[in-house]
């Protein structure tokens, strides 16, 4: 009953100072910029939302650019770094 009581403590203090840690399972979805080629001046960059639960894959938006470095996710916006 001791161990019981002791994990329960550990956990609450935990989430109260790492609050990230209870909501990291709920990610529900993941944002991919793939293709694109610098050879082909007409292939152009996709984003497409993955969403690990449904397993699907939903398409956002072209970027007119043959490449992106980075993608950068803050709340509800989404930003991409162009090369």
């Amino acid at each position: 009953m001791l161990k019981k009581n002791l994990w329960l403590v550990v956990v609450l203090l935990l989430g109260s100072h790492f609050p990230q840690l209870i909501y990291a399972q709920l990610q529900s979805q993941l944002y991919i910029a793939s293709g694109g080629a610098f050879s082909d001046p007409d292939d152009f960059v996709e984003v497409m939302r993955y969403d690990p639960l449904q397993q699907s894959v939903t398409g956002i938006n072209t970027v007119f650019t043959q490449a992106v470095q980075d993608l950068f996710g803050d709340g509800e916006s989404l930003f991409i770094l162009k090369m």
